[in-house]
């Protein structure tokens, strides 16, 4: 657990956050490996990409990862392309970390169960939302197979990429990614490491 994570909760259940006024919040790197098209045949693929003697899914699959897109009318980020997650909500700040949060705020906007277990912490982010400072929690989890990511009220859009080409697409204006998962991309970029222990690389 890191010291961010801890100055978020005291003990006795109250959210030092809000009481220091910055907003906590956490945002989950959904990753899935995905056979690029020339070995999507009959021969080799499969929704869930199961190993066949021909293919080397380390070796073969690319690693992509879905982005959000919020709603222009949005107060916050409109139109911008985002990882799913949100604030924590006030039931959850006895907890210690921000797992709950993540999970409550993937099935809600997308529609994807996840479990708290297959959740990895990778790092700690600061933006602001208004006048007030938000520390977001960043987390990685692999894409549940038999599930589909959906559209809500809260995403107008989806988008899987390589996190590279997604960085690209933003640099380009193809899309608009906000700040922080801008951020989050070109760590993941620079450091090949950081999804590798969770299982994604």
């Amino acid at each position: 657990m890191n010291e961010q994570q801890k100055n978020g909760v005291s003990l006795d259940g109250e959210s030092v956050g809000i009481e220091s006024g910055y907003i906590l919040a956490a945002q989950v790197i959904l990753y899935r490996r995905v056979l690029p098209s020339h070995l999507q045949s009959s021969k080799y693929y499969s929704p869930i990409l199961a190993l066949n003697s021909d293919v080397d899914i380390e070796r073969d699959a690319n690693l992509e990862v879905l982005l959000t897109k919020r709603p222009d009318n949005f107060r916050h980020y409109p139109g911008e392309y985002v990882f799913p997650g949100g604030k924590q909500d006030f039931e959850e700040i006895k907890y210690w970390d921000l797992k709950r949060t993540g999970v409550r705020e993937v099935e809600e906007e997308i529609g994807v169960s996840i479990d708290q277990s297959q959740l990895t912490y990778l790092f700690t982010s600061i933006t602001t939302l208004g006048e007030r400072e938000c520390r977001v929690d960043m987390y990685a989890a692999p894409m549940p197979y038999s599930q589909t990511p959906q559209l809500s009220s809260e995403v107008d859009n989806l988008v899987w990429g390589e996190v590279n080409s997604l960085i690209g697409d933003h640099d380009s204006s193809k899309i608009k990614i906000s700040r922080i998962s801008l951020e989050a991309l070109l760590s993941l970029s620079k450091n090949k490491g950081l999804l590798k222990r969770t299982g994604g690389d």
